[in-house]
């Protein structure tokens, strides 16, 4: 009986010895010590300017949380998904958060914001995303993920070879490369032949005439080298196009309240950060193209709004083909534009 009693109490002073040397060692740590590991798979290539922005989003989070949350940005092509599936392979859990943008497909309210002249700047864009953002949520609810926050490629323009168009006018004959179905119907509207071809096609394209003007912003032309062949562009502002960073519901709803909350809150803070530094650096490659010699012509108002009459009802057949949600959420981004 005393070499039974005796054994129990050694093993539970056992016990109470291991416990105070694991909380006296600071090199020794408990399930609950170790870090929240995050992969966020990114939309650029390492150095592009998103992917730094990210990363120094990534850096806050680490620091906000005190090392609690790291996330890894993983540029494109480090990890085995490919962007158009970021949105899926997030909301199954094969990975916890993604840079998300091209999604209309599945995510039909989303692509309310990229109809041609609809939403044409950073300003007009923060409106309207609280417009859309109800049925952007519900529609990747049903993937199993979240929007954590966005921000936006610059407003595309017109951007070509040869010499420069003084009016819509004379885009009559020109071979354009658009990005989306809406795209292909304004270009035909200006009497221009749509083409549609793969983005790492588009330098060879220019090249051999293929297409002559291609729908982007000074940033994806430059950072797609397409400068060194491009002669002008024509301002009209057609459209911004949304990114979205997506995170897994389950993953997020499993935070601890503290460092959800601190998530939320540097989200938030880094998307204004990262709106802010695209559209101020949107200008600076528009002026620096046009110091190089680059020709760029600003559309008039008139010559835009008789576009805008153009493009309507390009807005209510997209509306017409859509589904209940994204025909509310572009209901919602027409009144919110009062357009």
């Amino acid at each position: 009986m005393n070499q039974k009693f005796f054994g129990k109490r050694l093993k539970r002073l056992t016990i109470i010895a291991a416990s105070t040397l694991a909380m006296a060692l600071p090199g020794i740590t408990t399930a609950a010590d170790k870090p929240i590991k995050w992969d966020l798979a990114g939309y650029y290539g390492m150095g592009t300017p998103p992917t730094k922005l990210l990363n120094e989003f990534a850096a806050e989070v680490k620091a906000a949380t005190d090392g609690k949350l790291l996330i890894s940005v993983r540029p494109v092509g480090e990890l085995p998904y490919s962007p158009p599936e970021y949105h899926r392979v997030v909301g199954n859990g094969s990975i916890q958060m993604a840079d998300t943008a091209w999604i209309a497909g599945d995510i039909p309210s989303a692509g309310a914001l990229t109809l041609p002249l609809l939403v044409r700047n950073f300003t007009e864009l923060r409106t309207a995303m609280q417009a859309a953002q109800p049925g952007i949520d519900k529609e990747l609810e049903r993937f199993g993920a979240k929007p954590l926050f966005w921000y936006s490629f610059p407003v595309a323009n017109f951007w070509g070879t040869g010499s420069a168009p003084q009016s819509l006018q004379e885009f009559a004959g020109l071979k354009i490369r658009g990005l989306t179905p809406e795209h292909s119907a304004l270009i035909a509207m200006l009497n221009a032949a749509p083409a549609t071809i793969a983005t790492p096609e588009v330098m060879t394209g220019l090249q051999y005439g293929t297409i002559n003007t291609a729908i982007t912003s000074a940033f994806g032309l430059t950072s797609a080298k397409w400068d060194s062949l491009i002669k002008w562009g024509y301002i009209v502002n057609l459209a911004p196009t949304p990114s979205y960073i997506v995170v897994n519901q389950k993953d997020f709803d499993a935070l601890p309240e503290d460092i959800r909350q601190t998530l939320v809150t540097v989200a938030a803070k880094h998307q204004e950060k990262m709106l802010d530094f695209i559209e101020a650096d949107e200008a600076r490659l528009q002026k620096e193209l046009a110091d190089s010699g680059l020709v760029l012509v600003e559309a008039p108002d008139e010559e835009i709004e008789a576009l805008v009459k153009q493009v309507e009802p390009l807005w209510q057949q997209w509306h017409e083909s859509r589904g209940d949600t994204a025909k509310a959420t572009l209901d919602a981004v027409r009144s919110s534009m009062k357009r």
